[in-house]
């Protein structure tokens, strides 16, 4: 930097009181160069930052007054997305008529109008055979002219405008009574350079810069060839003589994820106790090290300034905006709403009620999804609770309870009220979303602050030009997050006392002593070379010289770092992260790192083995940069200073617990910490202990994984299941299981009135007007997503039923149906008490589907499944204990209906459903099936005497679906530790269990 603030020096000498305008690619730019300047003692009198476009309008100013407005990018995106939609509508495309205008498409397409524009190129003078296709060259000259169209209609002015304009004007005096200063490396289009070659006619400086050797300067660089000061030590890094040994200069790292990178950053400057306004961190892309910046520098506290600001998505109007079109293109599922309170991202005024309450009303209302379900459910909240303010005591709580759910209710109505009718519409979104965002943002910080008036800003500018735009809804919520959550907010330049964090590509002119480069692996650095469909690079070069070629994009960005690099007048320390998290995948080093371990080392022939090799061990450091890294080393490595132990045992004495299940679940032992209570007989056990019900439910559980039944039984834990919406499914499962059983429940109650033989042909209409009459009552409680789908399902519904009757029709035993959905233990109803061979008994309670009664008194339980019969063996009637509904349920009816041992002959699982194709499976109940069952039972009950809950031993058959796989953490025990537990002499139940394993 000393040959352009000696060049500066000179300018401001030679022209003190001159006007002198320093031309930068962006007003940052200027600012850190004047900052450079000024910091090496020097005074900039009468000198102003511009960029090409400020000094057009300035020329054009000078003679006339600018009366149309500018268009910006999200205005641009919105017209060529209604530009596209008109012309493929109007079937004019032929190229492009097969695309989406998605919101991608749209910005692609109106960044590269807008470069040919100030290329110079219009829809009048489009270089005739330039594209590869004439269909694309029609294409792109149409929606040229009606761009061109659109600008007149909505009277805009575009770069293009201005540039001619202002070349046209040419005013001569203006530019000779001022003194023009350009940054070393500015890119150019077409009309830019036309424009600065006008105002090389006048007082012009370039400004010199550091070379970079051994590398050719981009050819969209042109000043950069006469803008050459004195090399560096680092302007040699990527020249091939001499090596330089430079040690002082360079320092490189690599660590183990991108995070551990950043702390390791922050830890050096800590150690090194370097000011913060002496220290910058550049990344080599946004994304992840933006946000892990961001969110470090706020639990540290850190005075930081981001060059390209934050993502508005980190701010709670930005989550609010997000939510909120997450909740619309769910269908207002409330599962989707509920992370706009867990996030504390609305502001619901004092007199709400709390977050968590809120939370539990929504779920409790058992919602599900659309508008109308809202205030309907809520509405039978309130009656329940008006009616049982009558009936019960504890009024006040119940009062409280009601409290809440009006204002619930009244909040809704008042948000539905705001929302469009026509929400596929993007104006009525947009406005809908500003709505939100005056009224329910939280705002806590002073970046929320500023993301929602930017939002809101944008809003304000867009929606003029929204009138006519109607999309499909999906594509109406894609073009506003497109619109809103792409911006970032906050970006600054360096301030004192500040970390300033920002991408490489602005890091040129900022010199500070102490500088940090981040993310320089090979994914990331120098860019991965791709083409830009709507116009290929040898496209760009057909239509003029000038055009940015992508392909040689790469090479620009490692020009750009090298040239930062050899501007540098401190410590440069570059790193990369050996792991892809994301990825799953190992990250090799850059090629431009190991020139820097060449430069470093001083060897040449060093390859990325010898990196690897030195940076394969990433060691614990000895300095912790916040309380997590410390806790982690700590809970991770055995503590080794004795009073640290004292303190840790005497305050967090939880953390000793934590470790010791750790210890003991790595043991061969079966321990309290794999599923081992301490317990009295009499607690768990049924047979002692009559105030616990079992049903055959509860008895699979406890077969299928004792560990489970502990957590859900025992623990009363229940994971949190809110009712679930998804736009391809009217009813869940479960709801339709409920469906069925209730029209085959009503079917033979109907038809047991007469004396008519089941016949497919004579009861099919009797059975459907059933089914249709439950359709229309269930249609009212839960609407379907869509008619197509609802139309769908009911089809499912009708072949469901004809499966059944022709099952029941066609089956040889012709028993009479007696009970339907037989209930006992169930409310005020008695249990059956099953009675073991030693005397004790347990009480069982459950619902049989169907019971048929036969001429010879003997019965037939039928159970109706909906799923498949795949998993119910023909001859394994147990399934290692995972299916004892069959003997329970015989053993419970015979109980219940004082019955001899043996009158349940058997019972039927019946699929009457298009996956089980009306297949049968049945189970005998003999002496063999009776046997069995009892011994499976009392090996279970066992299980519960003891007190011993192990896990499953089959996680592929058991734990693909289980909801507390996360918790039970099964899979990390190893197969041989696993083992041995089950073998512990100590784990008597366990063994018991292990024998229900014995019967398939």
């Amino acid at each position: 930097m000393k040959s352009l603030i000696k060049k500066l020096e000179e300018v401001c000498t030679n022209h003190p009181f001159s006007e002198k305008i320093l031309v930068v690619d962006h007003y940052r730019t200027g600012k850190q160069i004047l900052h450079t300047f000024i910091h090496a003692g020097h005074s900039a009198i009468n000198m102003k930052i511009m960029t090409v476009m400020d000094v057009a309008e300035s020329i054009i100013s000078h003679s006339e007054k600018l009366t149309k407005g500018r268009i910006t990018s999200s205005i641009g995106s919105i017209l060529m997305m209604e530009i596209l939609k008109n012309l493929k509508n109007s079937h004019q495309l032929t190229y492009f008529n097969e695309l989406e205008a998605s919101p991608d498409l749209c910005h692609s397409i109106y960044d590269a109008i807008k470069m040919l524009r100030i290329t110079g190129l219009t829809s009048t003078n489009f270089p005739v055979q330039s594209l590869r296709t004439l269909e694309k060259e029609k294409d792109i000259k149409l929606i040229l002219f009606e761009y061109e169209r659109m600008l007149e209609k909505y009277q805009l002015q575009d770069n293009f405008h201005i540039l001619k304009k202002a070349i046209e004007v040419n005013e001569g005096e203006w530019i000779r009574e001022r003194v023009f200063i350009f940054q070393p490396n500015l890119a150019f289009l077409a009309m830019e350079e036309q424009l600065i070659s006008m105002l090389m006619q006048g007082k012009t400086y370039l400004l010199p810069i550091a070379p970079v050797i051994g590398v050719e300067s981009p050819i969209r660089f042109p000043f950069i060839r006469d803008a050459v000061g004195e090399p560096t030590e680092l302007s040699y890094l990527y020249a091939d003589e001499p090596i330089i040994k430079a040690t002082t200069s360079i320092e490189l790292n690599a660590c183990n994820t991108e995070e551990n990178e950043v702390k390791e950053v922050l830890r050096r400057i800590k150690l090194s106790d370097s000011p913060f306004d002496t220290c910058s961190i550049f990344y080599s892309s946004k994304d992840p090290y933006q946000i892990i910046l961001y969110q470090l520098a706020e639990t540290l506290r850190l005075p930081v300034t981001f060059g390209q600001g934050i993502p508005i998505k980190m701010t709670k109007p930005g989550k609010l905006v997000s939510e909120i079109v997450t909740w619309y293109k769910n269908r207002y599922k409330v599962h989707s709403f509920l992370p706009l309170l867990q996030e504390n991202i609305l502001d619901l005024g004092e007199n709400a009620p709390s977050y968590s309450s809120i939370i539990d009303m929504l779920i409790n209302a058992n919602i599900g999804w659309g508008k109308t379900r809202y205030v309907l459910q809520l509405q039978k909240k309130i009656d329940l609770l008006k009616e049982r303010i009558v009936k019960e005591r504890n009024q006040e709580v119940i009062q409280k309870s009601l409290d809440e759910y009006l204002w619930l209710q009244a909040w809704f109505n008042r948000l539905f009220q705001f929302l469009p009718k026509g929400e596929d519409h993007l104006r009525a979104m947009l406005e809908m979303v500003g709505y939100l965002l005056k009224h329910f943002a939280k705002i806590q910080t002073p970046s929320d602050e500023l993301a929602k008036n930017k939002l809101l800003e944008k809003i304000d500018l867009v929606l003029p030009y929204t009138t006519t735009v109607e999309l499909p809804r999906n594509d109406t919520l894609l073009y506003v997050e497109n619109l809103l959550l792409n911006m970032n907010i906050g970006a600054s330049s360096p301030k004192p006392g500040s970390i300033h964090i920002t991408s490489y590509q602005n890091g040129l002119f900022i010199n500070r002593p102490n500088q940090f480069f981040i993310g320089f692996d090979h994914q990331r650095f120098p860019g991965k070379l791709k083409e830009d469909p709507i116009l290929l690079d040898d496209e760009r070069e057909n239509l003029h010289p000038n055009l940015p070629l992508l392909t040689e994009k790469a090479k620009e960005n490692l020009y750009i770092l090298l040239q930062t690099l050899a501007c540098s007048s401190g410590k440069s320390t570059i790193s990369y992260s050996t792991f892809d998290q994301r990825e799953n995948r190992t990250n090799l080093p850059s090629f431009f790192f190991l020139k820097c371990y060449r430069y470093q080392t001083g060897d040449k022939e060093a390859n990325f083995d010898m990196i690897l090799k030195e940076y394969k061990h990433h060691s614990m450091p000895n300095h912790f940069i916040n309380r997590l890294d410390w806790w982690q080393n700590i809970l991770q490595h055995p503590i080794e200073n004795v009073l640290l132990k004292t303190i840790i045992q005497e305050q967090y004495n939880h953390l000793i617990q934590a470790m010791l299940a750790r210890s003991k679940r790595a043991s061969q032992l079966f321990t309290e910490y794999d599923g081992k209570l301490k317990i009295e007989e009499h607690m768990l056990d049924p047979r002692k202990n009559k105030m616990i019900p079992m049903s055959s439910g509860r008895f699979e559980k406890l077969a299928t994984c004792p560990y489970k039944y502990f957590l859900e039984e025992v623990l009363t834990i229940q994971s949190l299941e809110p009712f679930q919406f998804d736009d391809k499914v009217w009813l869940d499962a479960k709801s339709r299981g409920i469906v069925l059983h209730e029209i085959f429940e009503r079917f033979y109650k109907v038809i047991s009135n007469t004396d008519e033989k089941l016949s497919f042909v004579q009861h099919e209409q009797v059975l459907l007007d059933i089914l249709y009459k439950r359709i229309d009552k269930w249609k009212e409680q839960l609407l379907p997503p869509s008619k197509l789908v609802f139309e769908q399902e009911v089809n499912e519904l009708i072949e469901t039923c004809q499966i059944f009757l022709k099952s029941e029709a066609e089956h040889e035993e012709k028993g009479t149906p007696s009970y339907f959905e037989y209930s006992f233990g169930i409310g005020d109803e008695y249990p059956a008490v099953i009675s073991l061979p030693d005397g004790d008994t347990f009480h069982l309670s459950g619902k049989i589907d169907r019971v048929d009664k036969y001429e010879d008194s003997t019965y037939t339980i039928i159970d109706y499944k909906t799923g498949k019969a795949g998993s119910y063996h023909v001859k394994n009637y147990y399934d290692e204990g995972r299916q004892l509904q069959h003997f329970l349920y015989a053993k419970a009816l015979e109980n219940k209906l004082n019955l001899s041992e043996g009158q349940v002959k058997n019972s039927t699982y019946l699929f009457p459903t298009t996956k089980g194709a009306g297949e049968r499976r049945v189970r005998l109940q003999d002496v063999n099936t009776r046997v069995n069952g009892i011994d499976i039972i009392i090996r279970l009950l066992d299980l519960l005497k003891f007190g011993h809950f192990p896990m499953t031993e089959d996680i592929k058959k058991d734990c693909l679906y289980c909801e507390y796989k996360h918790v039970c953490k099964r899979s990390s025990y190893p197969d041989d530790v696993f083992k041995m537990k089950g073998e512990d002499p100590d784990a008597i139940g366990v063994n018991r269990w292990k024998g229900v394993r014995a019967y398939e």
